[in-house]
């Protein structure tokens, strides 16, 4: 065999690899698309494809477009089932994740939210951000409750103040978590201060403790903000998820006086200016009977019931406690909602049935909905989850005279 024959040889094996590697990719995109079509069900495969689109959304529309550009150069210079093969898996592919993609931003514009695309592309490049300050609130029980604060960029003294509640199903989670997200908020001129509280394991119940020591947290914050540059007219109570329950269920309570606290504490709960829940646990009830297993094998069936100490049938007045509903009157601050459609973990319609029936008791409530997203699809920093939600956020805020005069 000569030189020029093994060159051939081994040139063709190089194309071949190449498309092999473009149908692959452009496999791994058609698949994360149908995801968004088919009831995950626990199903940890579904529910990871359905993820991606909020993480790897533009990556996918991007890869897809080298392919297409690849395949169509290469199409004529291997066997032609095999190139026409690769053409039309890489084309479902872009058209796919570019309809995806598409909608997604036009429906954050629709939302009064923005993005900027190229930035989304690769966004792994942010790393946890460290607070200015951190505290002991409070100590429950032995345990040392912190709060940390990240103090804004441009140091005022009227700085709308944000309390953000972390999630983690009332049974894992600390104040430390989305530290770059905190961070970003304080860069445009918020205070941030995020807080702990008691979580529940299956034998110790928490549905009365951690309302109490968020509600302490609030007091709190508000009594020591100013020595940060915060303004107490301008408190915003902020949570995701199990979060977002404590941070909804505290500021509509607040607002009529019904915030839960421990007997021994008499302090007043200041009334929040605003609340801002992502993908709330608002309707728990719900989530116990339909929410289904996520990729980690967490079940809201089985946090919920650590969370209350058993079942919904043997406590119900606890479940009431949870619920969200239970504290809804017209006298509760403007409260936005942001949910997302695919999210089957703590379901979406749970979420609608609440902002529905709190409208229909006089609760100024926003939803906001995003297509092709799953429960916490904006936790990584960058990423086109978290991007739109934030400036979605932002855009309610200043809608609400509660951003800083600071904040782009």
């Amino acid at each position: 065999m000569t030189t020029n024959h093994v060159s051939s040889l081994l040139i063709n094996i190089l194309r071949s690899i190449v498309l092999i590697i473009g149908g692959l990719v452009s496999i791994v995109v058609v698949f994360a698309a149908l995801t968004l079509f088919v009831p995950a069900k626990g199903n940890s495969l579904i529910t990871i494809g359905i993820m991606t689109w909020s993480v790897l959304g533009p990556l996918f529309v991007v890869a897809s477009l080298a392919v297409v550009i690849v395949t169509f150069v290469l199409r004529k210079k291997v066997k032609r089932w095999f190139a026409n093969t690769t053409v039309v898996l890489s084309v479902l592919a872009l058209l796919s994740s570019s309809g995806i993609v598409g909608n997604f931003i036009k429906v954050t514009y629709d939302n009064d939210g923005s993005i900027n695309v190229l930035s989304t592309i690769w966004p792994f490049s942010t790393k946890p951000a460290v607070p200015d300050i951190t505290k002991t609130y409070q100590v429950a029980e032995g345990k040392e409750l912190k709060a940390l604060v990240y103090k804004p960029r441009i140091q005022t003294n009227a700085a709308p103040i944000i309390m953000y509640i972390h999630g983690g199903g009332w049974i894992s989670g600390e104040a430390s978590d989305l530290s770059s997200t905190m961070r970003w908020y304080a860069d445009q001129g918020w205070l941030v201060v995020s807080v702990d509280y008691r979580l529940a394991s299956d034998q110790y119940a928490t549905w009365d403790k951690a309302p109490a020591d968020v509600a302490y947290a609030l007091a709190w914050v508000s009594k020591h903000a100013e020595e940060w540059g915060g303004d107490n007219n301008k408190l915003i109570v902020m949570g995701d998820s199990a979060g977002g329950n404590l941070a909804v269920n505290l500021g509509w309570a607040a607002a009529t006086n019904e915030a839960m606290q421990d007997p021994s504490d008499f302090r007043t709960i200041p009334k929040p200016k605003a609340v801002v829940a992502g993908y709330p646990v608002a309707n728990p009830g719900y989530s116990y009977d339909y929410g289904q297993k996520w990729w980690n094998n967490q079940s809201p069936k089985d946090f919920t019931a650590d969370y209350i100490g058993g079942s919904p049938k043997e406590h119900p007045e606890r479940l009431a406690a949870i619920s969200s509903l239970t504290y809804a009157s017209p006298s509760a601050p403007p409260t936005l909602i942001v949910a997302a459609e695919n999210d089957d973990f703590i379901p979406a319609q749970g979420t609608y049935e609440v902002v529905q029936k709190a409208k229909d008791m006089g609760v100024n409530i926003t939803l906001r909905k995003f297509p092709s997203t799953h429960h916490g699809f904006d936790v990584i920093p960058g990423t086109l989850g978290d991007m739109a939600k934030r400036s979605v956020v932002t855009q309610f805020l200043k809608e609400q005279g509660l951003a800083p005069t600071t904040v782009r």
